[in-house]
């Protein structure tokens, strides 16, 4: 045992010994990061539209650049006069500040104010205002964008073409149509950032359906969305959302289209309509979030399969949870979630059949749990045949599994 025991300890250290020396030769082969490998460097002097030292000059010095390039901006505001070239530095390129740059766009009528078409390219602390087009525009095999600010323009980043991974951080994107538009099969992270106020979405993330979805998930993570319309719209592609804070949205806070979808540890509270919406949506979890004050419901699900709800804080809304239809063969989970103080209805069930089990739904303004078969010309039509099991209903104004139909 002692001689089994010092071979052991013999083995750990040379592994370890092993490991440390490994660093040395390992080390070069991480990749370095791009503002660390940049050939050229060419400053941004002046504050001017075009002429030496102006953004417009570096864009092209960077063109002619035979390997990765860095603009660096040293002046804190940029009055464009008429639309920039696209960024094509083949390689790579870094467009940075150390003043926090602002660059105002009102005086262009159209177009994208940056386009940054290199292989590889970081944006760092630049802010973009009055875009009457795209902001950023970014078609890049890699792309990370932060501490960027998209201010009052049409569209604050959108992502295009062939990106398949893009990072984007602790940005700000306000008053914008769409804050983020992401129009390719994109994976990659949109962390710490804040939306608030865009007209129609904070994130569009919509795909056409069949197509190739990307191998790695986009991860919303730690983000802040304030009184946009529709916080985050998502459809084809897979998603997910976490630890992210929904305030106010004027509309819906999420909205799924299609699937592939993980809602987990998110606040959602005083959406205008629904606080999570799912329109024809399958393999959707949607588990531990709190969801309330809501002017319509907490959680609706129209058409959807294979979603599993569990775990959720559900309260003050108009309705809980409400699911209307299903999909044969591939039934709803709605288990341990907690459903209480609703303005009506705490779980309603519309012409569907989902597994409904350890959920607590009191305090309601209606039912705890309402089953509705749906009527046509005076027949059923569809008929709801929840499987439920363990469900504690209290304090309801119907308490118990309460059953009726739905008329169309």
């Amino acid at each position: 045992m002692r001689r089994s025991g010092w071979i052991s300890r013999i083995g750990l250290v040379a592994l370890l010994c092993a490991a440390a020396a490994s660093i040395n030769w390992i080390g070069p082969l991480r990749p370095i990061p791009l503002d660390q490998r940049t050939a050229s460097v060419f400053l941004v002097t002046s504050v001017a539209d075009s002429g030496p030292g102006s953004l417009r000059e570096a864009i092209f010095s960077a063109a002619r650049a035979t390997g990765a390039a860095r603009i660096h901006i040293t002046v804190a505001h940029i009055d464009l006069e008429s639309p920039l070239p696209p960024v094509s530095e083949v390689a790579g390129v870094v467009i940075d500040t150390d003043v926090h740059t602002v660059i105002d766009a009102q005086a262009i009528n159209s177009g994208a104010v940056l386009h940054i078409e290199a292989r590889r390219a970081l944006i760092r602390n630049i802010t973009i205002a009055h875009a009457s087009g795209t902001a950023f525009l970014v078609h890049a095999r890699e792309a990370e964008l932060d501490g960027i600010s998209a201010l009052d323009s049409d569209i604050g980043l959108s992502i295009v073409g062939d990106t398949p991974y893009v990072e984007l951080h602790d940005c700000t994107l306000s008053h914008n149509r769409i804050g983020v538009q992401l129009a390719a099969q994109v994976a990659g992270v949109i962390r710490n950032c804040k939306f608030s106020r865009q007209v129609e979405s904070g994130v569009w993330a919509v795909q056409t359906a069949g197509g190739t979805a990307p191998l790695r998930r986009l991860q919303i993570n730690d983000d802040v969305f304030t009184a946009d319309r529709d916080a985050v719209v998502l459809a084809n592609l897979p998603v997910s959302i976490e630890r992210s804070q929904f305030i106010g949205s004027l509309r819906n806070a999420i909205t799924v289209l299609g699937g592939a979808v993980a809602l987990r540890n998110n606040r959602i509270r005083d959406a205008g309509e629904n606080s999570i919406l799912l329109e024809s949506a399958d393999h959707v979890a949607i588990v531990d979030n709190e969801i309330g004050l809501s002017a319509g419901t907490g959680i609706m699900m129209k058409s959807c399969s294979a979603i599993s709800i569990e775990h959720n804080r559900i309260y003050g809304n108009a309705y809980g949870i409400v699911q209307v239809l299903g999909v044969q063969g591939a039934p709803l989970t709605l288990a341990n979630n907690l459903i209480f103080s609703q303005r009506l209805d705490g779980l309603l069930i519309i012409g569907a059949s989902p597994v409904v089990s350890d959920n607590r739904s009191i305090n309601n303004g209606g039912s705890g749990i309402k089953v509705l078969n749906v009527v046509h010309e005076g027949r059923v039509s569809v008929e709801s045949a929840p499987l439920l099991s363990r469900n504690e209903t209290a304090g309801n104004a119907q308490d118990g599994i309460v059953h009726g139909t739905y008329a169309l």
